[in-house]
């Protein structure tokens, strides 16, 4: 799993970062953490899910680039149409990851 080094927090989150991202890491429970992630497939923009989705044991975090976190599914949806908003006016298009790249150059911790 990858965190993005500029990741975009909820509200109330940011005391408890690094807590909750040692524990996603590690697959403990962490009920009420939504994140939002870059897509892992073609032709999407990002995608958000529960962190407990992670908790399975067959659920692939090699490939999830996590960029911001929330308490609510709601405030995950506001977080991610924001980035979406900020890539379509900075590149004219909806590719986040690439915006991210150009804006951060980036930062990523692997954990």
């Amino acid at each position: 799993m990858v965190w993005y080094g500029h990741m975009v927090l909820g509200r109330g989150l940011a005391s408890k970062e690094k807590m909750i991202r040692y524990r996603i890491s590690h697959r403990k429970a962490h009920v009420g953490v939504w994140l939002v992630i870059l897509p892992r497939f073609e032709h999407q923009v990002l995608e958000i899910i529960p962190s407990t989705l992670l908790l399975q044991e067959n659920y692939p975090l090699d490939d999830l680039t996590v960029i911001g976190m929330a308490l609510t599914r709601k405030e995950a949806v506001d977080i991610a149409a924001e980035l979406a908003a900020a890539a379509v006016i900075k590149r004219g298009d909806a590719d986040v990851a690439a915006y991210l790249g150009s804006t951060h150059e980036r930062e990523m911790s692997r954990e």
